[in-house]
């Protein structure tokens, strides 16, 4: 999440937006272990915490909540790491998925968009995200 706070800071011009859409990792999904078993969390005395524990929002309302929640917590996480400030502004997805269901973006993609146009589509996750090619469809599209 980061990546999208240093493009921030770095290109003052790009606008940037978090979407808030399902929850990748619900807790129905495994309760047994967690929804991310060992990296259910930040890492305590006594194991992780469940911190990421959390069941699937069934409105609009809950996801409302959920996104609050994430976009606090993590610029909590951000700034623990001295990364740059959680600045970019978030929206909620609809409760039918669309922008999901448009753009593919489960759990986690980055896309560049200039006039309607999709000039990047990063893979899926938060591990197949690329700063460099990002910035530089940026610089070649400025």
């Amino acid at each position: 999440m980061p990546l999208l706070e240093k493009l921030r800071t770095e290109h003052p011009h790009v606008d940037c937006l978090y979407v808030g859409i399902r929850e990748v990792h619900p807790q129905e999904r495994n309760t047994a272990t967690g929804t991310l078993g060992k990296f259910n969390g930040r890492d305590g005395v006594d194991g992780p915490d469940g911190l990421w524990n959390i069941p699937q929002p069934k409105s609009i309302e809950e996801r409302l909540e959920r996104m609050q929640w994430w976009y606090r917590e993590y610029s909590k996480v951000c700034e623990d790491r001295n990364e740059p400030k959680m600045e970019v502004p978030w929206v909620l997805d609809t409760m039918e998925d669309d922008v999901d269901k448009a753009y593919n973006v489960y759990p986690f993609r980055i896309y560049v968009v200039q006039d309607g146009i999709v000039l990047y589509r990063g893979g899926h996750g938060p591990f197949a995200q690329s700063i460099a090619k990002v910035q530089s469809v940026i610089a070649t599209n400025a």
